[in-house]
């Protein structure tokens, strides 16, 4: 039998209030019993997680948590011991609820990915005739223009934005200040020679000089995926080409990857030239 969102709520609603009874109607002189309430809060809140994903998993643990913590400064349990004890133990539940959730959620939206309800037909909107061409500091960056003169060149109408990006290092990183100006200038100077370079490759495609257009972008701590997004949505394109860097799992958990946040996140084509 499949329960309703509404007989799901009633369930959650109804096992809080048992445990709570339970737990304010117990002595407070006894610390075991109420450890054990503790632990049956975790019922409601690892199906409210399951159930209805992050959103619910944390609401219901917030609410365990509120409704435990009151009898504990109580009686023989307000110890310090026995508070931090419980404080850690109910950050833990509202971790597990969180990732519990956030699992449930990946799920559905995996789901989703490939099974989506038809959806009302809507009027052709006019298609954005311009490409992005990210330069950066990657390897492949040389390669972007040349894959945008092979496979856009012969579209007529088709411009071309030239996006660079000037990474301004840390100065933690360097001794002095000497060492910082001269690692921010070479970068400058590399980005603008790609930059040219991209640029003279449109043209010798046979890009109408009027069909280029060049902006340079310095970052430093935010990322040029954030950078690129916003200037995505300012002029909306029809893709976006890249350079991709082949990176380990580790490097990529920890840097992140340009190219796979583009893919989650731009509402347009996302084209990596390895």
């Amino acid at each position: 039998m499949a329960w309703s969102g509404k007989q799901k709520k009633i369930i959650i609603g109804t096992l809080m209030l048992a445990i709570s009874i339970w737990h304010y109607s117990t002595d407070v002189y006894q610390p075991v019993l109420h450890i054990l309430h503790r632990e049956l809060y975790l019922l409601p809140i690892f199906l409210a997680a399951y159930w209805f994903g992050k959103k619910g998993g944390l609401s219901a643990s917030i609410i365990a948590s509120l409704l435990f913590l009151p009898m504990t400064f109580m009686g023989h349990q307000a110890t310090a011991a026995n508070q931090l004890n419980n404080v850690l133990e109910l950050l833990l539940f509202n971790g597990v609820a969180y990732l519990l959730g956030s699992y449930r959620d990946a799920r559905r939206a995996h789901y989703t990915t490939f099974w989506r309800p038809e959806a009302k037909k809507q009027e052709p909107q006019p298609e954005q005739r311009n490409v992005l061409l990210v330069i950066d500091n990657s390897a492949n960056a040389v390669k972007t223009s040349r894959y945008v003169v092979e496979n856009y060149g012969r579209n007529p109408g088709m411009t071309v934005t030239i996006l660079g990006f000037v990474r301004e290092p840390s100065q933690d990183l360097f001794a002095n200040a000497d060492g910082y100006r001269k690692a921010k200038d070479a970068s400058e100077e590399t980005i603008a020679s790609l930059v040219d370079d991209a640029r003279e490759t449109l043209l010798a495609g046979g890009f109408p000089q009027e069909a280029i257009g060049i902006k340079t972008i310095r970052i430093r701590k935010e990322t040029i995926a954030a950078r690129l997004l916003e200037e995505q949505k300012k002029a909306p394109s029809h893709s976006i080409v890249v350079g991709g860097v082949k990176i380990s799992k580790a490097e990529e958990f920890i840097f992140g990857n340009l190219a796979v946040k583009l893919v989650r996140e731009s509402n347009c084509p996302v084209v990596t030239v390895y």
